[in-house]
């Protein structure tokens, strides 16, 4: 989500970071119409391949909180496993002992 100027710097920056996310999808969510270059860089991630349903989404949405608020706008991000990123599982044994063995 970004407010304030936005171009396309910052959808090249989303798109790095949703590559070194090993991502398949990243939404920009922006106060401001997105510019032309901004729709360009977009554009330029390419589209994701969604077998499952059999259509292909662009990597990179740009949705403003105007589409959102005044048009109902959805993310309409596919719902799956290939999509889908986990968090890692971290185990921490912080319980303490009340009663000695």
């Amino acid at each position: 989500v970004k407010s304030g100027h936005v171009g396309r710097g910052d959808i090249s920056k989303l798109n790095n970071d949703r590559q070194r996310e090993s991502a398949e999808l990243a939404v920009f969510i922006t106060l401001l119409e997105p510019t032309k270059p901004m729709r360009d860089e977009a554009a330029a991630a390419g589209q994701f391949d969604y077998t499952f349903m059999d259509i292909k989404v662009p990597r990179i949405k740009i949705v403003t909180i105007k589409e959102i608020i005044e048009g109902g706008a959805r993310l309409d991000v596919p719902h799956s496993a290939e999509v889908l990123k986990k968090a890692k599982l971290v185990v921490e044994d912080t319980q303490l002992q009340l009663i000695e063995d």
